[in-house]
């Protein structure tokens, strides 16, 4: 199958090793993730991939498949701090930063299983901007539900340190008893490599220098977005809410995109006229079609 060029790649993977207990929220973590980032990949802003039992040898060939291309690595299963539990076998820290270090686009890698902190170290020094891992045993509801509120503000064009926050924050105000008593954004230099045990929440962010902390500012690329006109049935004095949540609809079924990517900009006063703001790419697909017809 022939591969998009140029956009970023959101990689997901997720394994159920039958050698450990069944994760029953891993299922739901992979559904809830897609969900988020389906309508970027329909909107043309990223490419997703999504690997729902990551088996030891599947992942050379799929770093390779998409080479400078991965902007996000995230991994849910079991872990430890030196290895993910992949489908099949182990797949050990230095391997994959071995292979995640030719990924010259990689932003973030998210090692959601216990206790990964003891892997950061590899994953930093193989030149990987930032790592999110734990520092202990983590819930399995607990650790889909940070996930779904990091990727949601990510999603929404928050940045990687913005993201993090909304996580950690949801995740205190629904777990209460937590209580904040380190830095959660650590630059990794002087941090010892082993696991801590805190009452504490477990996940943090990490980086190698203090020089690189501009990494925590990056956010998903939006895609550029262009103008169109639309001739509407009726008068305008009669196009009311319903009527333009009718015409979003419409509109981001017939393009196959979401409906938050399309916005009413501006309604032309004497006219039939509706200025919308579009995806480029789905702007100038939407002229085709009518062109066409």
């Amino acid at each position: 199958m022939a591969q998009a060029t140029g956009k970023p790649v959101v990689f997901l993977s997720f394994a159920n090793g039958v050698e450990h207990n069944y994760l029953q929220q891993l299922k739901k973590e992979s559904t809830v993730l897609r969900d988020l980032f389906l309508p970027l990949h329909q909107n043309g802003d990223i490419e997703l991939v999504r690997e729902e039992s990551l088996e030891d040898s599947d992942l050379p060939k799929l770093m390779a498949r998409y080479k400078d291309r991965i902007a996000i690595f995230h991994f849910a299963g079991h872990a430890s701090g030196k290895a993910l539990n992949l489908e099949g076998g182990y797949g050990h820290a230095k391997g994959l930063a071995q292979l995640l270090s030719l990924q010259k686009e990689l932003k973030i890698a998210f090692l959601n299983g216990c206790s990964t902190q003891g892997q950061t170290k590899p994953y930093l020094e193989a030149g990987i901007p930032v790592v999110l891992a734990t520092t202990k045993e983590i819930s399995d509801t607990e650790a889909t539900f940070f996930a779904q509120q990091f990727y949601h503000a990510l999603v929404h064009q928050h940045s990687i340190r913005e993201a993090f926050q909304v996580a950690t924050g949801a995740l205190r105000t629904r777990v209460f008893t937590h209580e904040r008593r380190r830095e959660e954004i650590v630059c990794y230099r002087g941090l010892l490599s082993r696991n801590e045990n805190l009452e504490e929440l477990p996940w943090r962010l990490y980086y190698l220098h203090e020089k690189e902390e501009a990494i925590l500012d990056w956010s998903l690329p939006k895609q550029p977005t262009l103008d169109v006109e639309i001739l509407i049935e009726g008068e305008l004095q009669d196009f009311n809410d319903t009527r333009k949540e009718d015409l979003i609809a419409m509109v981001a079924a017939v393009l196959k995109i979401d409906k938050d990517s399309v916005n009413i900009k501006k309604i032309i006063e004497g006219s039939n006229i509706v200025i919308m703001e579009l995806p480029k790419e789905k702007a100038e697909e939407w002229i085709k079609f009518f062109i066409a017809n």
